[in-house]
């Protein structure tokens, strides 16, 4: 009888782990595919795409802050044209810190790279951001048409594209220079770990930038057509566009900056961890002296 019931427990122990290994052989031979597709040639032809439409778009930004600002002056004064001036000379600027900073995040990855100690972690990243961006869309978009507001389909879409292309990363850790070793201490890991999500967020500074400014272009575009349907709007909604390019264009500069800090952080704190190991490296030459 005692024999029956550990068959039996250990029937029931397979047919627990089944289920869960037939989803993990479902996923490893999916994955394959997905990084197939979602290659650095992929990310980087995106990426490119968007930082030139990105510094395009300042231009067009610029053009029409000047128009509309003309268009107000004649209405509100003198003074909303020199705002417009003003704007304009400010986007150039602008334009100047984004473009020499837009390709420092490449340059900082490959001079600091960081560990793991397997790929396991980032390729459920992967599988978790591939789904996420699915559900964004597929969720966004029966809301958008339930609740009759294209936004939401915007925002899901916007979404779905964002996180796809984060995907390329976990699935391609060379991107952002990062080894694998199998002797890596708790505390090394968790340091590499923190370090893939900032490295990742660096090295999406392109898309961010570029996508912010477009959308941005696109909402000030719509304030000046609401100064002919309902001009007091027009301004509200111009601030809100200008807050957006603004942001977007010093995300490069701020996002060396965070990096820079970041790592001086990450130095001083492995620093302390590699303390016992070297303090176990100095006893065992005192030893063997």
């Amino acid at each position: 009888m005692e024999t029956e019931n550990t068959n039996n427990d250990t029937q029931t122990d397979d047919q627990l782990e089944i289920p869960n290994a037939i989803v993990v052989k479902i996923v490893d031979k999916l994955l394959p595919a997905a990084k197939a597709k979602l290659n650095p040639n992929f990310f980087s032809l995106n990426s490119k795409a968007l930082s030139k439409y990105g510094i395009i778009g300042i231009y067009a930004f610029a053009a029409v802050i000047l128009i509309l600002c003309t268009v107000l002056s004649f209405d509100m004064g003198f003074s909303y044209f020199l705002i417009g001036i003003s704007v304009v000379i400010g986007c150039l600027l602008l334009l100047y810190i984004a473009v020499k900073f837009l390709t420092s995040p490449d340059t900082l990855i490959k001079s600091n790279p960081s560990q793991l100690s397997s790929q396991a972690f980032l390729d459920t990243v992967a599988v978790v951001t591939i789904f996420s961006g699915f559900l964004s869309l597929i969720g966004l978009t029966v809301v958008a048409i339930l609740d009759k507001n294209v936004n939401y389909f915007l925002f899901g879409l916007g979404a779905f594209i964002l996180l796809e292309l984060f995907a390329c990363i976990p699935l391609h850790p060379e991107m952002v220079n990062i080894k694998f070793n199998k002797n890596l201490s708790g505390g090394e890991e968790a340091l590499g770990i923190t370090s893939f999500f900032v490295k990742g967020f660096i090295k999406l500074t392109p898309i961010f930038f570029g996508s912010w400014v477009i959308i941005g272009c696109i909402t000030l575009f719509l304030s000046f057509i609401l100064n002919f349907s309902e001009p007091g709007y027009a301004l509200p909604v111009a601030t809100s566009a200008a807050t957006m390019v603004i942001f977007a264009s010093l995300l490069p500069l701020l996002n060396y900056l965070t990096f820079i800090f970041y790592y001086l952080t990450i130095d001083i704190i492995h620093s302390i961890i590699s303390i016992p190991r070297k303090l176990d490296k100095a006893v065992l030459v005192k030893r063997s002296k």
